[in-house]
């Protein structure tokens, strides 16, 4: 039987140690670039890599050593993307924990931002000062016009009735029904 020498440079499965340390420079390299323009969970970033061609293991390591580095943190980049699409854009609860989930933030940790830094008077600030935008606008034949498409509005943006009525009084100064 033949012994088996390992030379300099290469690795026990005969790659070259270089190809290898090559592809994880060219993958945190390709993780880098993606992160310099905007932060991203490990999710969307393994994901990208993926779409790139790199393989899960390389990718896992990437991920890791980021992570590592903090340069991968899902709980910060739920906390600046929820103060940063909360407050201008007006959305319940439920949306921006599904949001943050499509993003790749775990479902527990979603829950626990939104429910830290998710302020329901602020909401309902936000919802009174859009209707009131939206109704300022509107000539006074179209009244109950522009109030259904502000109705809407808020229904898409997963506001319940009751929250939406509230809204709809306080913003016009009428009693709510």
């Amino acid at each position: 039987m033949r012994k088996r020498s390992l030379l300099k440079g290469k690795d026990t499965r005969g790659n070259r140690a270089e190809d290898v340390s090559a592809d994880y420079s060219k993958a945190m390299n390709a993780a880098l670039r993606l992160l310099s323009f905007r932060p991203r969970t490990a999710q969307e970033l393994a994901n990208r890599l993926y779409t790139k061609g790199f393989t899960q293991d390389l990718v896992a390591r990437v991920c890791e050593r980021l992570k590592g580095l903090a340069y991968i943190d899902d709980r910060q980049f739920a906390i600046s993307w929820l103060k940063a699409f909360s407050g201008p854009r007006c959305r319940n609860a439920w949306v921006l924990k599904r949001e943050l989930k499509k993003k790749g933030v775990a479902p527990e940790l979603a829950g626990e931002v939104v429910e830290e830094h998710f302020k329901k008077e602020d909401v309902f600030k936000a919802a009174c000062e859009l209707a009131r935008q939206r109704m300022s606008k509107a000539a006074s034949r179209e009244a109950d016009r522009v109030k259904t498409r502000v109705q809407n509005l808020l229904l898409r943006r997963g506001f319940d009735y009751d929250f939406i009525r509230e809204v709809l009084a306080e913003a016009t100064g009428t009693e709510k029904k």
